[in-house]
């Protein structure tokens, strides 16, 4: 995977590394937007194409989008993904995947706990069931609450942590 952040207003922002992917992989990205409940989602490589397939606003102050290029060229690619208007804070997250059936993505599901303690809070599995083998279950976690890098869940082996959003602190 390829991640970064940053903190100010940009309308964009590209992975800082590249992807490298076989034909017929996906190349799944994840974006947030601060401060913009109406943020407006696109990412580009300048070959593959880009459906955005999930959109969600937090109730407080993170948009954040998912978008998949599905059946890529084979290639080594860098992401850019971009909003509408102005942000405080901006994130991508691109991640190639192999081996799954092309056009069987399902619309996730999200939770949000605006004062989380120090236990575990998530979604459940009746949110989300997989309709098609092989199935490949991609979890995001955000932290502004506790400035510290979220645990992965139960199931799940972490790919990266790091995003700052200019905090200086790991919060996805």
């Amino acid at each position: 995977p390829s991640s970064t952040s940053q903190a100010g207003s940009a309308t964009s922002i590209a992975t800082p590394g590249t992807l490298s992917v076989s034909t017929g992989d996906s190349i799944i990205v994840f974006l947030t937007a601060a401060q913009d409940q109406t943020a407006a989602f696109a990412a580009s490589d300048g070959t593959n194409s880009y459906t955005l397939r999930q959109s969600v606003y937090d109730g407080s102050a993170l948009s954040a989008g998912i978008l998949v290029a599905e059946n890529v060229t084979a290639g080594t690619y860098a992401v850019t993904g971009s909003w509408s208007g102005s942000r405080t804070s901006n994130a991508i997250f691109a991640v190639g995947v192999s081996g799954l059936k092309p056009s069987s993505y399902q619309t996730g599901a999200t939770a949000r706990q605006p004062t989380p303690g120090t236990g575990t809070d998530g979604i459940t599995t009746g949110d989300m069931t997989p309709t098609e083998q092989p199935a490949c279950v991609i979890g995001l976690i955000i932290s502004f609450a506790t400035l510290t890098a979220p645990t992965e869940g139960t199931g799940f082996t972490s790919v990266a942590t790091g995003w700052q959003y200019g905090t200086g602190s790991d919060l996805a």
